[in-house]
């Protein structure tokens, strides 16, 4: 066959196909990601996610058989936020192909996997870094006066930040309470695919597509359980974060459990975080009362 009429043949194109696909896969399983260690992952059936969540956190009651069962409802008080799509492709020409760079491909597809896999990271962290919208109240995640309670004014208001440093920013939150939500829409979530070479595209253009495709979003979810902080990270401004975000209560004013698990840094606060969290000693060689407090990510998107 001459090279102005070169086709891959259905062999070629199978083994390239087999062999793109395991690339993707291997690297996808490989890499590490840590989105989960602060988001809430939730599948959505829909074009968008709504979050529920109960209205008061309260212990149980006593049950009255006078008054029977106090029924606490789910209760929605955002707008819901609309699922996007993102997609990577690449293009294998026809005369790569001939030309023995397959190889290339490969590579290329290795970088599709790693870029999918550490995709929800960028978005989760993206949340905390540009203060997107939570659905609690539709404010940023961040903000000095999220309403204590949604449907009564008179509760007041809390805060959960203190941007008054300028250093880089640091997060304590309790993941287990939703603070930072993820949706990924069902059976769609980083999707890998090749368009072979009988495609009307092939056809036209001469070129093998790959790529993957994804429907996620990432949002804000309950702000009482995350804080976040640009003065130097230091003791005793974690404590002082700490007890601001333990200050936060309820809807009716009643203590809730908001102690923070988890502390998330930038990578230029790596050390000092270490040194506080992971050092069982302090600056003054005595006991540190935060060592092992929380559990400590360094993320590459902070």
């Amino acid at each position: 066959m001459s090279k102005l009429n070169y086709k891959p043949s259905a062999e070629q194109l199978l083994a390239l196909q087999t062999q793109l696909t395991t690339a993707f896969n291997d690297v996808f399983g490989a890499v590490d990601n840590t989105f989960k260690k602060i988001a809430t992952v939730m599948p959505m059936s829909e074009r968008g996610l709504t979050f529920s969540w109960l209205t008061s956190d309260d212990d149980l009651e006593e049950f009255d058989p006078n008054v029977g069962r106090v029924i606490k409802h789910l209760d929605v008080h955002a707008a819901k936020v609309d699922v996007k799509k993102y997609t990577k492709t690449t293009g294998v020409t026809f005369e790569d192909i001939r030309d023995g760079k397959t190889p290339e491909a490969v590579l290329a597809a290795a970088g599709v996997g790693r870029s999918a896999k550490r995709h929800p990271d960028r978005l989760v962290y993206g949340v905390l870094k540009n203060n997107s919208m939570c659905l609690y109240d539709g404010k940023p995640l961040f903000a000095a006066d999220h309403a204590i309670n949604n449907d009564d004014a008179t509760k007041g208001t809390f805060s959960n930040e203190d941007m008054s440093g300028d250093g880089p920013t640091w997060y304590i939150a309790r993941p287990e309470s939703h603070p930072v939500l993820f949706g990924v829409r069902t059976g769609e979530d980083y999707s890998f695919g090749t368009l072979g070479a009988d495609s009307e595209l092939a056809f036209m253009k001469e070129v093998v597509l790959f790529g993957v495709r994804c429907r996620v979003v990432a949002a804000g979810g309950l702000p009482q359980f995350i804080y976040r902080s640009n003065k130097p990270l230091t003791p005793a401004n974690l404590e002082a974060a700490v007890a601001a975000m333990e200050a936060v209560v309820g809807p009716e004013g009643q203590p809730i459990v908001n102690s923070p698990t988890h502390i998330f840094v930038p990578k230029s606060l790596r050390a000092a975080a270490k040194r506080i969290i992971n050092g069982d000693k302090n600056d003054k060689g005595g006991y540190n009362e935060w060592y092992g407090s929380m559990d400590l990510t360094v993320s590459d998107y902070l």
